[in-house]
């Protein structure tokens, strides 16, 4: 059996499925490039989105204080997907330059995705801490 091909991107540019969605929650139109790219790895999700900014921006601070509280969101100095493997949270490491921001983000898609968020909703609206039976 011939082995997959990975770290080759599909459905990229404006083609990819999800570029609706995300450009209606941006407010955008026909400017998202969504490159997704196969990976080695059976887990996990990592995220680079790159953006031209018009100022200089602290986006770091801007990151912290947007998801100050949320449990399972974390602002780092970095994002790895080691460091999220087998737990409910985000890793998030915003960083800018000049008139550019990056933002990095990983999370373990077998975790923190349908079911994790399954879970953290129940646990809220059975008024049960958030994290109940989340790591």
């Amino acid at each position: 059996m011939p082995r997959p091909e990975y770290n080759v991107p599909y459905n990229w540019g404006f083609a990819h499925r999800h570029v609706p969605e995300i450009e209606q929650a941006l407010g955008l139109n026909d400017q998202l490039l969504f490159y997704p790219v196969k990976a080695t790895w059976a887990r996990g999700i990592e995220v680079e989105i790159q953006a031209q900014v018009h100022f200089p921006i602290d986006i770091f601070r801007l990151y912290e204080e947007f998801y100050a509280g949320e449990k399972f969101v974390r602002i780092r100095t970095e994002a790895k997907k080691e460091n999220v493997k087998d737990t409910n949270f985000c890793d998030i490491y915003p960083t800018a330059d000049d008139l550019s921001v990056k933002i990095y983000a990983t999370l373990d898609n077998l975790i923190k995705g349908a079911a994790g968020q399954a879970v953290q909703n129940m646990n809220i609206i059975c008024s049960l801490p958030e994290d109940h039976g989340l790591k």
